[in-house]
């Protein structure tokens, strides 16, 4: 019999792996849990180990990048093939391999802990060897700063919802509880070691000590309808900011907006409620942003600029000075305005161009 040696899933928020060295050679004889290959991400090193006694046949060779799950080699089993001539380690490999001051060197057990638990293993912040006590440790420390926090929902269990997590888990203002969601599939699951629920229910939601709720949805009717049920069910909507952008102190939210890692939101600016600030996007003075707006990667805002409800801003779009945009509106990506907007419009290139309404 053969059996497949895989890249396993290694607890870091990263699809691809580098061959760093095989500890085993061509034909070499291993046994159950023997460290038999190094792999590293961008950041961290890990060790691959043998799940069956048997021979290795190596697939993939050192310097090739792999992804997760990716077939590296197999390991045949010596009762049922013929047995090739016992291996030995090579002068060139060593027993650990060699690793810069950036990368974090993880134990096998720490990785199986990380794992189970859906822990980032870059956000232990440690230099050297990472062990299985580090990752306790950590999960302990979570535990113990959530208590001292609010106690949120996060409505919406997609790609969004892990966003809004991850900028959750980086205040310190709040801790995630659970994740509501309409799909039956997802009922009972587990996101990040946060557990799915479908009942939306307020008093529910009480009983589970949670005081606040942020909406993960990308379609903004459905972002505002919410809020105005969480507001009458007493259950204060959040706004999720993360830690690498920047708001002027002179700067307002409403409530139930996202602002994402790069963003940066200058003086006397207003936002409304419920509305999505991406990665990297830039919104100078002066700009009242209305509720349920979407501001996609890249985007740039100029000052003195109105914008209406529910209108998109496509990924690395630009508005000039002193536009004023409609409610409804989609910019597509990449598109300068540089006049005004009406509702509802359907605006894409350079100069933007009105190419049609949106239907309602």
């Amino acid at each position: 019999m053969i059996y497949e040696v895989k890249v396993p899933r290694l607890g870091v928020n990263e699809d691809k792996v580098k061959i760093v060295e095989w500890l085993v050679v061509e034909n070499g004889e291993v046994s159950i849990n023997q460290p038999i290959c190094n792999v590293e991400t961008s950041k961290a090193l890990f060790e691959i180990t043998a799940e069956q006694n048997g021979f290795l046949k190596i697939k993939t060779k050192t310097g090739e990048e792999v992804g997760i799950q990716d077939t590296i080699g197999f390991i045949v089993d010596p009762k049922n093939t013929p047995i090739p001539k016992k291996g030995s380690m090579p002068p060139n490999i060593t027993a650990k391999a060699e690793i810069s001051k950036q990368k974090l060197l993880v134990t096998r057990k720490a990785q199986e802990l990380a794992q189970k638990f859906e822990v980032d293993i870059m956000r232990i912040k440690k230099k050297g060897l990472v062990k299985e006590k580090d990752i306790k440790d950590f999960i302990k420390i979570k535990k113990k700063s959530s208590t001292s926090k609010m106690k949120i929902a996060i409505y919406g269990a997609s790609e969004g919802g892990l966003v809004a997590l991850e900028c959750a888990e980086l205040s310190d203002k709040y801790s995630v509880a659970v994740f509501i969601d309409d799909d039956p599939n997802l009922e009972g699951r587990h996101k990040k070691g946060i557990k799915i629920i479908r009942d939306n229910n307020s008093k529910f939601l009480k009983e589970l000590g949670i005081k606040g709720v942020f909406i993960a949805i990308a379609n903004a009717d459905f972002r505002l309808n919410l809020r105005d049920k969480a507001g009458k069910a007493n259950l204060e909507l959040v706004n999720l900011i993360h830690p690498d952008s920047f708001i002027s102190p002179n700067a307002t939210l409403g409530k139930g907006n996202i602002i994402k890692a790069g963003a940066v939101i200058d003086s006397n600016t207003r936002i409304g409620d419920c509305c999505i600030v991406d990665n990297n996007t830039t919104i100078a003075h002066s700009n009242l942003i209305e509720d349920g707006c979407h501001l996609a990667p890249g985007s740039t805002l100029g000052s003195s600029i109105y914008i209406g409800e529910k209108t998109i801003v496509g990924i690395g779009a630009n508005i000039s000075t002193n536009i004023k945009i409609g409610q409804g509106v989609i910019i597509g990506v990449g598109s300068s305005v540089i006049k005004d907007v009406p509702d509802n419009s359907i605006v894409e290139g350079v100069p933007g161009k009105i190419i049609g309404k949106r239907k309602l």
